[in-house]
């Protein structure tokens, strides 16, 4: 979420630059100021509050844009990209939220998470002033753990993979590619800077994004099973020499949502018996 609001923000710094030709950075401020005001003052509740006016200016300007364009414009229709509102990254933030199974675990998920991003922003902010780039840090961070993840999601070929793994998995693929930035560069220093992209993509003499973007998933996914490894011998050690039953290596029971509501209502009353006591109670 930090990566997203640099991106609006430069965006916003962008178009008063862009329409104005002044400096925007009070304008970013002033921004950052009233909205950190309001919310700090009305909550969370407030962005909606927000969000009603700005669907209205926004109704206002399409209107604005579709008669400006239409008069006044000529677009070529044959050079129109595809949108990419169906691309990986744009549900990278709710993967956390479903691959959690307790409110612990997306505690702990999103903590890690938000200081891995955060570390890596905070020595970007003042250098990755073009979006794409800012973007292109959220992509390498992605495909050290997205993929790992999507292996967890499997009940078949991957149900002995813990959140464990999948952590160390991402982490380490991120440290695989500043090892990878160090031995190719020959400098420590270029291989932190490669962890932010810091020379873009677009140099066909420099490889070292490319492979960044190589190492990143695949090195995840080993790394995530060299964790597994470690972890399951770990716990094979620790039941021989504690006498206990090994499970680390048994399938999962998967429980139907009916089941569930049955143990919850044998285990604490259905809301019904509820309402009932309620009700006889003087």
């Amino acid at each position: 979420m930090f990566l997203f609001m640099i991106g609006e923000l430069s965006a916003i710094r962008a178009a008063i630059e862009t329409l104005t030709g002044l400096n925007a950075l009070a304008a970013v401020i002033v921004e950052v100021v009233v909205t950190s005001i309001y919310t700090s003052i009305g909550g969370f509740r407030v962005s909606f509050i927000t969000d009603n006016f700005q669907g209205a200016f926004v109704l206002v300007l399409v209107v604005v844009c579709i008669i400006g364009m239409a008069t006044n414009i000529d677009i070529d229709t044959s050079k129109i990209g595809p949108s990419g509102l169906l691309k990986g990254n744009k549900l990278g933030f709710w993967l956390r939220t479903f691959a959690s199974k307790s409110n612990k675990d997306l505690w702990i998920g999103c903590s890690i998470a938000s200081f891995v991003t955060f570390t890596i922003c905070f020595f970007a902010i003042k250098v990755a002033d073009d979006i794409l780039q800012i973007y292109l840090i959220a992509d390498l961070v992605s495909a050290a753990i997205i993929p790992a993840v999507f292996l967890g999601l499997s009940d078949t070929l991957f149900y002995f993979l813990r959140g464990f793994d999948v952590m160390c998995g991402g982490l380490g693929a991120l440290l695989g590619v500043f090892i990878f930035g160090t031995v190719y560069y020959g400098s420590a220093k270029e291989g932190g800077k490669l962890l932010l992209v810091w020379n873009g993509i677009y140099n066909s003499a420099d490889w070292g994004p490319f492979g960044a973007f190589v190492i990143a998933p695949f090195g995840g996914i080993l790394i995530t099973f060299a964790a597994a490894a470690i972890r399951i011998t770990f716990a094979y050690l620790l039941c021989k020499s504690t006498n206990r039953p090994f499970t680390a290596l048994d399938r999962p029971e998967y429980i139907e949502p009916e089941q569930q509501l049955n143990v919850f209502n044998e285990s604490y009353g259905s809301v019904d018996d509820i309402a009932k006591k309620n009700t006889n109670d003087p």
